[in-house]
């Protein structure tokens, strides 16, 4: 289920239902194919492991700076898209769960993430 509230799960393990559950239903075969891959490819190496639970906004700009270094600024923003979905949804449907037992995820989500190499940043 995509939405528990024991949630224990990694990142890569809640974004992959997420994927499966809420983005395929509503995408071309194409559209989601390039999800995927910039889900495989850019965020679960970085931050995939991590328990969702744990994610900080340090996390999240690591990947994000880690992946302007090696990548083009459309893969970087594709794959902060990508996060950014499925962490909105995430708080909107633990948002008083989290409230209560996940600070880091909450400011995580508030804090201004930048883009690297002189891109305006944006919030999350």
């Amino acid at each position: 289920m995509l939405f528990e509230k024991q949630n224990n799960n990694t990142v890569e393990e809640y974004m992959t239902k997420w994927l499966v559950n809420t983005k395929r239903p509503s995408l071309k075969r194409s559209s989601y194919d390039r999800v995927e891959q910039s889900l495989n490819y850019q965020i679960f190496p970085a931050i995939g492991k991590i328990k969702l639970k744990k994610l900080t906004a340090d996390d999240i700009q690591m990947m994000l700076n880690d992946l302007a270094e090696r990548s083009s600024y459309s893969t970087t923003k594709k794959a902060y898209v990508n996060l950014k979905s499925c962490l909105d949804l995430a708080v909107l449907y633990f948002g008083q769960f989290w409230k209560v037992r996940n600070v880091k995820i909450r400011n995580a989500l508030r804090d201004t993430f930048r883009i690297p190499k002189g891109i305006k940043s944006y919030v999350l």
